[in-house]
């Protein structure tokens, strides 16, 4: 990684012009701070700085868009290692800030924006930021059913998920079954509502139609869809 470590540090230094490929430096920048793993954290930062450096600059300029795209499709390939559990919450000052980018120039690409929306939040629910989950959740269901309909089955699981209705004691088993009825209702209804053929075969309904109807399953089989 020396050499083009080197060529960066020569091109910075000098007088460059003020156009694409400044944004295609920031991108190969961060490229060679790219995480191999989560134990480096302050590694990951300065890849996160070098990408944000990059869309900023591009979403200034309506010919630079597509360094947006482009930056969110390498950021995404590059961020793999974080895609677990205890480790997706490090993801989403990021990941915002390239949907909020995607967002603002109205990239076209309506099925990669929805895939990294439901990504995100899927990294609130990990990080157990429900509140944010269910603010970012509302927009991003409406996006989704109007533009993508045949993934809003994934954000209708996740938005059971932001209810938080697993954090209710098993004691509480009346209310929790009362709960999820009424959350599963009112989630159905708006799905049955959206421009899709909706089958009850899929995984998560099967799951809570089980569920709420069994109010005597045994603990542990309380988890996630």
């Amino acid at each position: 990684l020396r050499q083009p470590s080197d060529c960066l540090q020569m091109y910075f230094k000098g007088r460059f012009p003020v156009n694409q490929f400044l944004g295609r430096a920031y991108l190969c920048q961060g490229q060679l701070h790219a995480p191999r793993s989560t134990d480096n954290l302050e590694e990951f930062e300065k890849f996160v700085l070098f990408f944000m450096k990059a869309i900023d600059f591009a979403t200034h300029e309506r010919r630079y868009f597509f360094l947006v795209y482009n930056a969110s499709v390498l950021y995404w390939q590059l961020v793999r290692p974080f895609l677990k559990p205890g480790f997706r919450y490090c993801l989403i000052p990021s990941l915002s800030q390239i949907v909020t980018a995607l967002n603002q120039i109205e990239e076209q690409d309506h099925e990669w924006r929805a895939e990294l929306m439901i990504n995100l939040l899927e990294c609130f629910l990990d990080a157990s930021k429900l509140k944010e989950a269910k603010e970012f959740s509302s927009a991003a269901a409406a996006f989704i059913k109007e533009n993508v309909p045949d993934k809003y089955s994934q954000i209708f699981s996740l938005m059971l998920l932001s209810k938080s209705v697993f954090l209710i004691p098993w004691k509480t088993r009346f209310s929790l079954k009362v709960n999820c009825t009424d959350i599963a209702a009112r989630c159905i209804l708006d799905l049955k509502s959206a421009p899709i053929t909706v089958s009850f075969n899929y995984v998560g309904l099967d799951f809570w139609w089980f569920f709420i109807h069994t109010p005597t399953l045994p603990y542990p089989f309380c988890g996630y869809i």
